[in-house]
Protein backbone atom coordinates (compact mmCIF):
# COMPACT_ATOMS: atom_id res chain seq x y z
CA UNK A 1 0.00 0.00 0.00
CA UNK A 2 2.87 2.38 0.54
CA UNK A 3 3.58 2.43 -3.20
CA UNK A 4 0.08 3.57 -4.10
CA UNK A 5 -1.02 5.60 -1.06
CA UNK A 6 1.77 6.68 1.27
CA UNK A 7 -0.55 7.94 4.03
CA UNK A 8 -2.31 4.58 4.32
CA UNK A 9 0.89 2.61 3.88
CA UNK A 10 2.73 4.42 6.66
CA UNK A 11 -0.18 3.65 9.00
CA UNK A 12 -0.47 0.01 7.88
CA UNK A 13 3.20 -0.92 8.32
CA UNK A 14 3.38 -0.24 12.09
CA UNK A 15 0.00 -1.89 12.56
CA UNK A 16 1.20 -5.02 10.77
CA UNK A 17 4.37 -5.05 12.89
CA UNK A 18 2.32 -4.79 16.10
CA UNK A 19 0.06 -7.63 15.01
CA UNK A 20 3.08 -9.79 14.17
CA UNK A 21 4.61 -9.02 17.57
CA UNK A 22 1.35 -9.86 19.34
CA UNK A 23 1.26 -13.26 17.62
CA UNK A 24 4.72 -13.99 19.04
CA UNK A 25 4.01 -12.48 22.47
CA UNK A 26 0.87 -14.56 22.95
CA UNK A 27 2.64 -17.74 21.72
CA UNK A 28 0.06 -18.20 18.97
CA UNK A 29 2.68 -18.69 16.23
CA UNK A 30 6.34 -19.61 15.94
CA UNK A 31 8.77 -16.89 14.81
CA UNK A 32 9.34 -18.78 11.55
CA UNK A 33 5.57 -18.65 10.86
CA UNK A 34 5.47 -14.88 11.31
CA UNK A 35 8.60 -14.32 9.22
CA UNK A 36 7.34 -16.57 6.42
CA UNK A 37 3.98 -14.78 6.39
CA UNK A 38 5.69 -11.37 6.22
CA UNK A 39 7.91 -12.45 3.32
CA UNK A 40 4.98 -14.04 1.51
CA UNK A 41 2.85 -10.93 2.03
CA UNK A 42 5.54 -8.64 0.62
CA UNK A 43 6.06 -10.91 -2.38
CA UNK A 44 2.35 -11.09 -3.16
CA UNK A 45 2.01 -7.32 -2.75
CA UNK A 46 4.92 -6.67 -5.13
CA UNK A 47 3.52 -9.13 -7.67
CA UNK A 48 0.08 -7.52 -7.52
CA UNK A 49 1.55 -4.02 -7.86
CA UNK A 50 3.61 -4.86 -10.93
CA UNK A 51 0.82 -6.93 -12.50
CA UNK A 52 -1.60 -4.03 -12.10
CA UNK A 53 0.91 -1.55 -13.49
CA UNK A 54 1.58 -3.75 -16.49
CA UNK A 55 -2.14 -4.34 -17.06
CA UNK A 56 -2.92 -0.61 -16.98
CA UNK A 57 -0.04 0.12 -19.38
CA UNK A 58 -1.46 -2.37 -21.87
CA UNK A 59 -4.94 -0.85 -21.59
CA UNK A 60 -3.50 2.59 -22.17
CA UNK A 61 -5.19 4.28 -19.21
Amino acid sequence: MTKTDRRFGYAAIPLAALIAFSRLYLYVHFPSDVLAAAVLGVMIGELAFYADRRWTERRGT
